[in-house]
């Protein structure tokens, strides 16, 4: 995704679609980032410590339960602690590549007008003990 001026960017995102067959429900992995709000191109090593959604530049979502057409998923978890080890990231081209490791994520929703998230009273924890990942940057608009 591109800045206003159309040549800089403004967010990368990565996502890994899990499903056991070829059909719902799956889950989804999203390793945002928002450059407007602190990520960088290049290597990066990042610890997550409880970020909100509204304002972090490197975000990890897990949304699960999802619909087949992909119109919804019944839950979405942040990151609230472990790695995010960026070991390639040109931005607008090249690769993205990198690790999460000993990631857990809590249960959250999300404010569809502010972003703002919100812990899920009694919700649940996801745990990522590892994944690699290394995709060409393909940009969008």
């Amino acid at each position: 995704v591109f800045s206003d001026d159309g040549t800089t960017p403004a967010a990368l995102y990565y996502e890994l679609y899990d499903t056991t067959d070829e059909s719902a429900p799956y889950s989804l992995v999203s390793v945002e980032l928002y450059y407007d709000f602190g990520a960088e191109t290049g290597a990066q090593n990042i610890t997550f410590t409880g970020e909100n959604y509204a304002d972090c530049g490197y975000c990890l979502l897990i949304y699960a339960d999802c619909a087949a057409d992909g119109s919804s998923c019944d839950k979405t978890y942040l990151a609230q602690s472990g790695t995010l080890d960026i070991t390639a990231n040109g931005g607008m081209t090249g690769n993205f590549a990198g690790s999460l490791s000993d990631v857990t994520l809590t249960e959250v929703t999300v404010d569809d007008e502010d972003f703002t998230s919100t812990p899920v009273a009694g919700g649940k924890t996801w745990c990522l003990p590892s994944l690699s990942f290394d995709q060409t940057i393909e940009p969008g608009e």
